[in-house]
């Protein structure tokens, strides 16, 4: 059979955009001889609408989008998701809750509309809600429908073609695992399983695309590019090799590419800026800048104090004539003066201490803020997941930014993912990942004066945060490899800075589990566990 997959990159809310790529999709697969097409669950109205779904116009487009789709159909059917509106009586007690389109409203209060994700089968002029177990189509095919990534349950209808329709986003791990379970369902159910994701970016959020179909022996027979739109025909009779999926880290690459170029380009910018200090998180992020955006539209400021060395200036105009960016210089020394001597009377008899540090980020804040502002830069922050975890960070300085998009990355990660774009000609100076991170902010300041050693700090964060295991019991294991002082002091940090991780940009959601770059942790606690 001859299976039409529509992977499309839905801009959320602009139905008219969405509705012309399904309606070429459509078309192409038509024209390669597709039986049955499929598009991804949130083709139609883009990826988590939010509160957007509740409003009367949300839902009015979305169903004249449905049904000016089904015009476009002709005798091969189209199955896709979209959102439709819920009586609250209607759900009560429905338990398939990845149903629901994340973030929306769902617990039918008053004055709220409940707005879920449904499959819907469209044939020439008609648009029929998937209610049943099992759509049974023309050609004698009859196909289950989920709008889920989990594992099915065993249904009572037997069917030859079990569809999924994922909602969730792209997460380090997600796509090996959703093959396994792809894989198995074909065999459990001995049927054809598609699997169709979108691509894109929302609210952080990655997807990944990389859409599946396997046939009922449980046999890859195709997948999709990742992170890229993209309409194919498979045919389930002929076998044809499928590559591996890439190993981690480089999912991770092109996770992050693929989402800073769709944030910047759906915020409206054409350019981004940023500072380039000639350490590591700068020059990863002015990379992975370059590859999503274009050399010509990514430029670097050096704001080197009097506390830069030479090296770090080096490295930053290295690191820029190996990428093809343009770089300026605009010193801060001569702001940070100015700054002091208006401060002087009213820090009279006080000794300088991390207020004079903080003043001097604050102000390459300022410059790269008010450099975005003249030229219509979009301003990247180059700040890691272990820096504002323990609130290693300056408000309103190097926190500053429209996009983070290495901060659900450890420091170590940042590392490893250098010597990944380094591996086949040096683009980061070597200087640069071999020398002590430092903020040089103070003489001879280095970041292990105020934080442990990464590989334990990132170690130590692993447990407390992405695992949520409390300090007590990582310290009562007998074989816990840290100091109590150590993991103390990082509970500790975690704790007291969280304030700050509130006000932190938009950050690029590329770690090992669906939340980890989000850290729900109160902004006023004191538990001490």
């Amino acid at each position: 059979m001859k299976i039409g997959i529509i992977q499309t990159s839905p801009v959320t809310g602009d139905f008219s955009v969405n509705l012309r790529a399904i309606v070429q999709g459509y078309r192409e697969c038509l024209d390669r001889g597709a039986e049955l097409i499929v598009a991804s669950a949130l083709s139609l109205c883009g990826h988590q609408p939010m509160d957007l779904a509740a409003r009367r116009s949300f839902i009015m487009q979305a169903e004249a989008a449905l049904n000016a789709l089904s015009q476009e159909v002709s005798s091969v059917p189209l199955i896709l998701g979209a959102t439709r509106e819920f009586d609250p009586e209607e759900v009560e007690g429905e338990d398939d809750d990845d149903a629901w389109v994340e973030d929306e409203p769902n617990e039918g209060s008053s004055g709220r509309t409940m707005i879920g994700v449904s499959p819907y089968l469209l044939e020439q002029d008609t648009v029929t809600l998937i209610e049943e177990d099992t759509v049974h189509l023309d050609n004698g095919m009859r196909v289950h429908v989920e709008c889920s990534s989990e594992l099915s349950l065993p249904v009572e209808e037997d069917f030859n073609i079990l569809v999924k329709l994922p909602l969730a986003p792209w997460f380090r791990g997600e796509l090996e695992a959703s093959e396994e379970d792809r894989a198995w369902e074909a065999g459990q159910f001995d049927s054809t399983v598609i699997c169709v994701r979108a691509v894109g970016s929302q609210e952080g959020e990655v997807y990944a695309g990389g859409s599946t179909v396997h046939s009922p022996d449980g046999v890859l027979r195709g997948r999709l590019p990742l992170f890229a739109a993209k309409n194919m025909v498979m045919d389930t009779e002929k076998a044809r090799p499928v590559a591996s999926l890439p190993e981690p880290m480089e999912q991770v690459r092109q996770a992050l590419v693929s989402g800073i170029r769709e944030h910047v380009s759906r915020c409206g910018f054409g350019s981004v800026c940023l500072g380039l200090s000639g350490g590591v998180d700068s020059a990863l992020v002015a990379a992975l800048a370059v590859e999503a955006l274009g050399p010509e539209n990514v430029h670097g400021l050096a704001m080197p104090s009097e506390y830069s060395s030479e090296s770090s200036i080096e490295d930053a105009y290295a690191l820029a004539a190996n990428l093809g960016i343009s770089c300026k210089t605009v010193p801060v020394t001569p702001v940070f003066d100015a700054v002091r001597a208006s401060m002087a009377e009213l820090f009279d008899g006080m000794e300088p201490d991390k207020t004079e540090e903080n003043m001097q980020s604050r102000i390459r804040g300022l410059f790269l803020m008010s450099y975005a502002n003249k030229f219509g830069h979009m301003l990247l922050n180059t700040g890691n997941k272990s820096e504002a975890l323990v609130g290693y960070c300056t408000m309103y300085g190097d926190t500053n930014g429209g996009l983070s998009p290495i901060a659900s990355l450890y420091k170590t990660e940042v590392y490893e993912l250098c010597a990944r774009i380094n591996a086949e000609r040096e683009i980061i100076p070597q200087n640069t990942i071999d020398k002590a991170p430092s903020a040089e902010l103070a003489p001879g300041q280095k970041d292990q004066d105020n934080l442990p050693p990464y590989e334990v700090l990132d170690a130590i964060l692993g447990h407390l945060v992405d695992r949520n295991v409390p300090a007590g019991e990582l310290l009562a294991d007998p074989e816990c490899p840290f100091r109590e002082e150590d993991v103390r002091r990082v509970q500790r940090l975690v704790i007291v800075s969280a304030w700050k991780r509130a006000q932190l940009p938009p950050v690029l959601h590329a770690g090992s589990c669906p939340a980890d770059a989000r850290v729900d942790i109160p902004v006023m606690h004191r538990l001490n566990d």
